[in-house]
């Protein structure tokens, strides 16, 4: 079975971007923990955002909560 001849950087796939030079010369594992932990990160931050706005609506009436959840977050 042949192996593709680029296979692409970790960090380059989860940032979205291609990393500055400076990180892309570090070792491939440094680069895969570091997308470990930018996906880590944004999990967080998406699990803590949920919180914030299920605590900022609870005094809105539930007719209207997926209204201002949805301009909240989009």
């Amino acid at each position: 079975m042949a192996t593709p001849d680029h296979v692409e950087d970790p960090l380059a796939a989860v940032l979205g971007t291609t990393p500055p030079e400076s990180v892309q010369a570090l070792p491939d594992d440094v680069r895969q923990r570091l997308a470990d932990q930018v996906r880590a990160g944004r999990r967080r931050q998406a699990r803590l955002t949920e919180e914030a706005v299920d605590r900022a609506i609870t005094g809105v009436p539930l007719p209207v909560r997926s209204v201002i959840r949805k301009a909240l977050v989009g």
